[in-house]
């Protein structure tokens, strides 16, 4: 809920109307690779 998002299906549905393209499509593109600067830990190891 920290994002403001009671259930799956309204996340799906924004994420689709921004993109045009489902949320696991849009997981898998390689401009979300997760930045070790933005996101520190985020990588184990």
């Amino acid at each position: 809920m920290e994002a403001g998002y009671a259930d799956q299906s309204h996340l799906h549905r924004d994420v689709m109307a921004f993109t045009g393209a489902t949320p696991a499509a849009v997981a898998g593109e390689p401009f979300l690779a997760v930045d070790d600067i933005a996101w520190p830990g985020a990588h184990p190891g």
